[in-house]
Formats: C-alpha cells, structure tokens, sequence
C-alpha cells in the first residue's frame, strides 16, 4: 500500500493484495490500475484523492476486490478529470461498491462500463456518484444483486436522457437502476 503524500506508480499490473489490515491501494496522482485481485483487507481496496492533481486521470480496468472494511474503490477530487473505471468487480465491500465523488464542480469525464457490485452492507448503494455533470451515455452495463441498495445512486446533472429501471433487490445480477440523492 502506498501511504497519502508518497508518489505511487503511475502504471500498476496484476496488483495483488491480501488480508491486509488496512487497505491496497492509496495515491493522490493520476494512476492506471489493470487487472489484479485485492480480497481481505480492512480499509479501502482502492483510494485516491487527486484534488491535488493538475488534469487528474484514473483507469481500473479488470479488478476484482472483495472483502473490505470499507469501499471497494473511492475516488475523491475528480474535479476536471476524466476516469475509466470498467470490467470491475466488487463484493463484500464494508460500505459503497465504488464511490466517486467531485466535490463542487463536477466529475466530466467518467466511463463506467460493465462492473458487477455485489453485497454492500445496509442501506448502502452499490455505486455512488456525487456531483456528476455529464451525459450517461458512457455509464452503461453496471450490474449486481444482494446490496442495500442495488442501485447506481447520483447527485448531478444527466445531459442526456435516462432509461430508468424500477429498484428491486434480488437474488440473481440485475441492471442497476438509477436513484437520484436530491431532487431534479
């Protein structure tokens, strides 16, 4: 794991980690993460704060996280940035699946295709998307079962039109629906 303040990889391929007592993965840069499992650890999986980070990019492609004390993957300061998180798999997280979360101007380019979320405790969402400023076109083929909220929950602005698909929690991997945290 890599501590807040010390420079990460900008490339990380078939990162493993397992039964950690904190998390995997910490960096406040820009990184591309492909393919890797990160099961058993007591904090997050993922975690990156790039408020810090001029033109901010983030990439996980293939992950499989399972097991954590808290999200599987949350992101902060997505300001500007663009991110690509697709192929992922999250079970078991303590809380949210993936977070992602732009503070107050906005998350502008996000592409999140074909992830599965399975498990999240409570009244927890499976995906959370806070301050999300774009079309959804790029958000597609995000699936799970069993979570709190077997939802892709968001606070933003959709430039497109949205297909809604009625919120159910069942047994068997669904589409997620969408949630909205605040009114239109």
């Amino acid at each position: 794991a890599w501590a807040p303040g010390h420079t990460a990889p900008r490339h990380l391929t078939s990162a493993d980690s397992r039964n950690a007592w904190g998390g995997a993965i910490t960096t406040q840069r820009s990184v591309t993460i492909s393919v890797g499992s990160l099961t058993s650890l007591g904090g997050r999986a993922i975690s990156a704060d790039l408020s810090a980070t001029a033109a901010p990019s983030l990439s996980i492609t293939g992950a499989t996280i399972s097991g954590t004390g808290k999200e599987g993957i949350l992101v902060r300061g997505l300001n500007a940035s663009t991110v690509d998180i697709a192929t992922t798999s999250v079970d078991h997280p303590g809380a949210v699946g993936i977070k992602l979360d732009a503070s107050t101007l906005g998350i502008d380019h996000l592409t999140l295709t074909g992830n599965t979320v399975t498990n999240t405790p409570g009244a927890f969402p499976a995906i959370y998307l806070n301050n999300l400023n774009q079309a959804f076109a790029s958000i597609s083929g995000n699936k799970g079962a069993g979570n709190g909220l077997n939802a892709l929950v968001f606070h933003g602005t959709a430039s497109d039109r949205l297909t809604w698909l009625t919120a159910r929690n069942c047994g068997s991997v669904t589409p997620f629906c969408l949630l909205l945290d605040r009114a239109l």
